[in-house]
This record gives structure tokens, C-alpha cells and sequence, in this order.
């Protein structure tokens, strides 16, 4: 409990550091959203490198607590751009700031594909699009989800624009070669 909350207050932190806005806890989960209620142009940008700065920390994080013989963690961001409806909902007795809707479904699926895709950070086309002059990130696949008439791409983020190390490099030049070969058949 005590690295949960540690955990959870270090993201929050870098959340609030990119002008996010601290939708949720769910579990061990945050939910936040950027470009609402205050709109902003760079708002895929700011979640692509809070993103990398969590996922930064949360490896800090972890080789602290190995050292102190405490459980490490892993972390599974998915981000997508797009309009959504946001305010307060709920109840009368209880109601927080939140967004839903197809687009809020559709970042909520990228988190969960982590699983899938043995990946840490996710993000859809329409994100990519929008950040991908600050971000290295490569394409891993085109999937459907319900909620969306068309395949959605979905790019894997690696590291800030220009900060990739050779491993990473290479990786990614591997990845992309396969990726172009298996589309080819």
C-alpha cells in the first residue's frame, strides 16, 4: 500500500507537471485527461512526454525499491486524441470531472493492448499525428475496436524526439522491417 501511494503520487505529480488534469483512481490505475477543461494545441505532445517521464520515474522507482527488497511494478499507458464530452458526472451525492465516449473508450483499449503487445506506452494515429514532431515512436499494428468504424493504427512510443539510445535503434529498425515484410505477406 505504502509504494501504491508513493507510486500514484509520483505519476500524479508528472500528470499536473504537463498541464493534465487528475480524472480518476481506479485501483491501482489514474486516469487523466490533457486539453480539457482547458484546450491547448499541444495537448498530445504534453500526454506523449508525461507519458515517458512516468514510465522514467517508475524505472528510478523500481530500482529502489529491488534494492530494499520491496515488489517492483509495471506501468501501462494508452493515450488517443479526439473530441469527447467532458464535465462533471455522477450523482447527486457523488460526481467527479471526467470524460466519456468513444475517444475516452478508444485511449482506455490502448492501456489495455499493453498487455497484449508486451509494450509500456501506446498511442493511437490521431496522437501520433499530433506529437509525432516530439516523439520517437514506431507503428506496431492497425486493430479495431467496437466503438470505431475504421482500424486504428497504433504506434508504440520509445523516447523524446531525437533520445533514442542504440538498443532502442536498433529495435525499432528491426521492428519496422518485419512490421513492412508481414503487411507485404
Amino acid at each position: 500500500v505504502n509504494a501504491l501511494y508513493e507510486y500514484m503520487t509520483e505519476m500524479t505529480d508528472i500528470l499536473l507537471q504537463y498541464e493534465g488534469v487528475l480524472d480518476s483512481y481506479e485501483g491501482d490505475s489514474i486516469r487523466g485527461l490533457f486539453g480539457a477543461p482547458n484546450t491547448y494545441d499541444d495537448h498530445a505532445v504534453k500526454a506523449c512526454l508525461a507519458a515517458l517521464d512516468m514510465q522514467a520515474r517508475l524505472d528510478v522507482l523500481n530500482a529502489e525499491w529491488d534494492r530494499e527488497g520491496k515488489p517492483v511494478m509495471k506501468t501501462r499507458i494508452g493515450l488517443h486524441s479526439g473530441t469527447t464530452m467532458v464535465g462533471n458526472f455522477g450523482s447527486r451525492q457523488s460526481e467527479n470531472f471526467s470524460a466519456i465516449g468513444d475517444n475516452a473508450h478508444i485511449a482506455s483499449s490502448m492501456e489495455a493492448l499493453n498487455g497484449i503487445f508486451g509494450t509500456h506506452i501506446l498511442i493511437s494515429g490521431a496522437t501520433y499525428k499530433a506529437a509525432q514532431n516530439a516523439v520517437e515512436a514506431y507503428e506496431i499494428a492497425a486493430i479495431r475496436i467496437p466503438v470505431s468504424p475504421d482500424p486504428i493504427r497504433i504506434y508504440e512510443v520509445v523516447a523524446r524526439k531525437g533520445e533514442m539510445d542504440d538498443t532502442e535503434t536498433e529495435m525499432v529498425s528491426l521492428f519496422k522491417e518485419g512490421y513492412t515484410l508481414l503487411k507485404e505477406g
